[in-house]
């Protein structure tokens, strides 16, 4: 339960002059409109709330399939309500409802009983969790559900389930160095590179998964994916035969005591990866100019520790689609906050790569997903972050000043990574499933407090 006050409202009404409109009014707020305004309030001055359609609501509500849910959604701010006019006045108290992502939102769980471990505290978990601990506590098997089952065994003295890893449906093929010229160029050009031949025999690597993957490769779970492993001297990546891009692309940042900006890369410069058959390739003709899209980088050419190692990076096989406006939230992340995340946890390693979810249902259909390494326990960060043509979602105009919220608006769990993406991680990491299950089910937040 959150404090709310009639001193703190926002209302409605000021922001739809002109529009007939339903709201359901609260910390929660939904709006049932006739037509929705192109802005649809985004960046008023001193907004109290954040307005999101539903398609681009964040991932870890798990709330925009359906008929029923309304088209615009308000995230409100702590110990405010948004209601349609002063004639509001319900408001003096508490309330619930708000983001999970609020300590004031979390329920208490007491377990008494002799299945359950004594004198025992655990970090937070969902409610969708605890039908199949109910039923472990009963010795029955649960019906389908939402949950994950077995992420909740650290509660118990004798856990009647005991999870294994999914079982890989699609593994991964060979993609040689058959010529270090490629058949084609793709339409791609590098004035500046001077050896091609020389350039490519860097990529005749077997594998440089112990520093890259140091958790495992993830395995992909749905079926007739064709793919391969790619190795390079600065990342891995899973390359797609059936989406031309990578499924998923892993490194590792360490903690660099220099912390001046990261080396320029060569301009103008993508080259043809000559491991992967020019039909399954990406053409650089493919992002011609006057596109409201560009391409990026799964894994910036600007990481590299050597002059010659950004080439590695500057491949067909490591760019995806992307919208110039997202691309400056991109560019942020990797070149100021992965160097921040890095300093502070001693080095991280890194896992991007897309996401399909064409119906919004955040079930396996632009993420970044971040397992930080650190000693002891593992600790993960994970974000599923939204490919817009636009930043309409953050007010602020420089990076510094809405990019890291922005991020941290759409964390998730890598559970739900793992549902969107069809892969699942950490397989080679040495501890039970279940201390796994747990990891992967735990959501992160970042509230400020208020009193």
């Amino acid at each position: 339960m959150e404090n709310t006050y009639c001193t703190q409202l926002e209302y409605i009404a000021d922001y739809l002059k002109q529009t007939s409109f339903y709201i359901y009014a609260g910390p929660a707020a939904r709006i049932r409109a006739y037509s929705v305004p192109k802005d649809y309030f985004t960046c008023k001055s001193i907004q109290h709330f954040k307005p999101y359609l539903t398609p681009n609501l964040p991932k870890r509500f798990h709330y925009a399939n359906n008929i029923r849910i309304d088209k615009v959604h308000l995230l409100v701010d702590q110990q405010w309500l948004a209601v349609r006019d002063n004639r509001y006045t319900a408001c003096n108290g508490g309330n619930h409802g708000y983001d999970n992502e609020f300590k004031s939102m979390q329920a208490i769980f007491l377990g008494y009983g002799p299945g359950f471990k004594e004198k025992t505290e655990v970090d937070p978990f969902e409610n969708i969790e605890v039908y199949n601990l109910m039923c472990d506590l009963l010795h029955i098997t649960p019906a389908p559900n939402n949950g994950t089952h077995g992420s909740l065994n650290h509660l118990l003295k004798n856990p009647f389930y005991n999870p294994s890893h999914a079982k890989e449906e699609s593994s991964p093929s060979s993609c040689p160095v058959v010529n270090l010229s490629p058949p084609s160029e793709l339409g791609c050009t590098c004035n500046e590179m001077l050896d091609v031949s020389e350039i490519n025999k860097r990529l005749n690597l077997t594998e440089t998964n112990s520093r890259n993957l140091p958790y495992g490769r993830p395995r992909v779970l749905q079926k007739e994916n064709t793919y391969c492993v790619l190795s390079h001297h600065g990342y891995v990546s899973g390359y797609s035969y059936n989406i031309w891009m990578p499924l998923w692309t892993a490194y590792t940042v360490n903690n660099q005591e220099n912390t001046s900006s990261l080396p320029p890369t060569v301009s103008d410069c993508l080259r043809a990866d000559v491991r992967i058959p020019v039909a399954q390739s990406q053409n650089c003709s493919d992002y011609p100019e006057g596109l409201n899209f560009t391409r990026g980088f799964l894994y910036p050419p600007n990481f590299n520790s050597s002059g010659l190692e950004q080439y590695d990076a500057l491949l067909t096989s490591n760019i995806v689609p992307m919208y110039p406006a997202f691309g400056v939230l991109w560019d942020y992340f990797h070149n100021v906050l992965l160097q921040k995340y890095s300093r502070e946890r001693n080095g991280i390693n890194v896992i991007s790569g897309p996401v399909f979810d064409y119906n919004y249902d955040v079930q396996g259909n632009n993420p970044s997903f971040t397992p930080l390494n650190c000693s002891g326990s593992l600790e993960v960060l994970s974000f599923i972050l939204p490919h817009r043509p636009d930043n309409t979602e953050s007010c602020a105009v420089s990076p510094s000043e809405w990019v890291e919220k922005r991020v941290q608006a759409h964390v998730a769990r890598v559970r739900d990574v793992e549902l969107l993406t069809g892969l699942d991680f950490y397989q080679e990491r040495q501890e039970p499933v279940s201390e796994i299950l747990q990891l992967k089910t735990f959501l992160p937040t970042f509230e400020t407090d208020i009193n």
